[in-house]
């Protein structure tokens, strides 16, 4: 039996440095058995736990209302520093982030009994660059499971 006991350590809630590690749109199902299409954000924080390896967190935006939408738009405003937003006809996220460097706040939340680490206040980094872990494995390149 194998246990991964780094599972519940969480960051330090200050300010961090982080990049953006992986964009994927991938379709979620609520309690109602009903679809949406969920853009999700993964960063990895410089931090580091103490099994050596870094902290991954997410920004998730639902691309299927308004709200979720409109939480996006606004975040690429502070992303971008400003009012103008691309394209939204043909925004390209994975261009948008991916590889990018940015600063948030992360935030430990429970999820039906898993913790997660959720990105706030995301602002583009303008500090040293940090690159994405040798280790990591983006979702479309993850083995499928049975």
């Amino acid at each position: 039996m194998i246990l991964d006991l780094t599972q519940r350590e969480i960051p330090d809630a200050d300010a961090q440095p982080g990049v953006f590690a992986d964009v994927v749109q991938v379709v979620k199902t609520d309690k109602r058995n009903k679809h949406y299409n969920v853009l999700v954000l993964v960063g990895e924080l410089a931090a580091i736990k103490s099994n050596g390896k870094r902290f991954t967190a997410t920004a998730s935006f639902n691309l299927d209302n308004s709200r979720g939408v409109n939480r996006l738009k606004e975040m690429l405003k502070d992303w971008r520093g400003s009012d103008a937003l691309p394209d939204l006809g043909t925004f390209d996220p994975e261009k948008e982030f991916l590889g990018k460097g940015f600063i948030a706040e992360p935030v430990a939340e429970d999820k039906g009994g898993k913790r997660v680490i959720r990105l706030s206040g995301l602002k583009p980094s303008t500090g040293e660059p940090i690159a994405v872990s040798p280790d990591f494995v983006r979702a479309a390149q993850a083995p499928a499971t049975p």
